[in-house]
């Protein structure tokens, strides 16, 4: 239904375009047609429990690490030592 809402949405900013904005066309064909309404889904919320068990903050912390040394590896190619690191933050 998402698909469809943005097809009809993009349709409709063209032809009001065509209608107000550079004047081709006599009347606006779309002007009483509305929007449909899309139901939205609701996400699950993971619990602490579920966190911890799926092993998400480990992911994340060790991510950000590997991202930290990789910025920090980098600066040093660049002639950048540990202190002028803190110059990249």
């Amino acid at each position: 239904m998402t698909t469809i809402a943005n097809y009809v949405r993009n349709i409709k900013v063209f032809f009001n375009y065509l209608y107000e904005v550079e004047r081709e066309i006599p009347k606006n064909p779309v002007e009483s047609v509305e929007n449909p309404k899309v139901q939205r889904k609701v996400k699950k919320i993971l619990t602490a429990e579920e966190i911890k068990k799926g092993g998400y903050i480990d992911y994340a912390v060790t991510d950000l690490d590997r991202t930290h040394r990789m910025l920090f590896a980098r600066a040093g190619e660049a002639g950048h030592g540990p202190k002028n690191a803190s110059s990249f933050m």
